[in-house]
């Protein structure tokens, strides 16, 4: 039931794997052929055993050549005899998708095209870092979520929200810079296709109007203050 992860050397990995609920989870590398021959073709054994009855998630972090790139989910059932069923299996990236996220520049007096499309470069660069690069602002991260559209707010509501916030940051971020203007964004997105807990939205569903706040400090660089509904 689980994908075939072979190849040569060291190019996939795993980096990690975790359980929640009624089973422990355990992966052993096995190789193919001779182990000490750099050709050598090696899988991985993910063995499931079963705590209690009830049900669990188990989630592998894989790792390709030194990057990490997919997330395997698992959602597994447990009897009373303590056999274990795996009910359903998601193979996903461990980054948000934005390879066909649709752009929807909007119209501005406020700011150029180039202007907004160095500020989307930030929210889309957020959304498909593994794992999330910026905790801070990427606190759920956007494994397996598929970017669909990002467009620029408005003028009105950019000018409300560089009040707002540059306001609450004391006008100042983290690195004492000054900051000079905000921009805002609503994207459009749709969620992992099962619910393993990990996130607050719900399982292979779209959602629409979320909103990217982002201020520009003296030196021209965006930074994400805040995300959401």
């Amino acid at each position: 039931c689980l994908p075939d992860f072979t190849g040569t050397g060291s190019a996939w990995e795993v980096l990690a794997v975790s359980s929640e609920g009624a089973v422990t989870a355990t992966v052993t590398p096995v190789y193919l052929t001779r182990s000490e021959d750099p050709n050598a073709v090696m899988t991985y054994e993910v063995r499931l055993e079963g705590s209690r009855a009830g049900d669990a998630y188990v989630h592998l972090e894989l790792c390709r050549d030194g990057v990490p790139s997919w997330r395997y989910n698992l959602y597994v059932t447990v009897d009373a005899a303590l056999n274990v069923r795996i009910e359903t299996a998601e193979l996903m990236l461990a980054y948000g998708d934005v390879s066909h996220a649709v752009i929807e520049y909007g119209e501005s007096e406020r700011f150029s095209e180039a202007e907004r499309m160095a500020a989307i470069s930030v929210v889309l660069d957020d959304f498909s870092a593994p794992h999330g690069k910026d905790q801070e602002h990427c606190l759920s991260g956007w494994a397996g979520f598929v970017l669909q559209t990002v467009s620029y707010a408005s003028d009105e509501a950019s000018r409300a929200a560089f009040e707002t916030y540059a306001q609450r940051y004391g006008y100042l971020d983290s690195q004492g810079r000054a900051y000079v203007d905000g921009i805002v964004f609503y994207t459009t997105f749709r969620t992992p296709m099962t619910d393993d807990g990990w996130t607050s939205f719900a399982a292979d569903s779209v959602y629409s109007d979320y909103r990217w706040t982002l201020l520009k400090t003296e030196d021209g660089a965006w930074e994400i203050v805040t995300t959401g509904y």
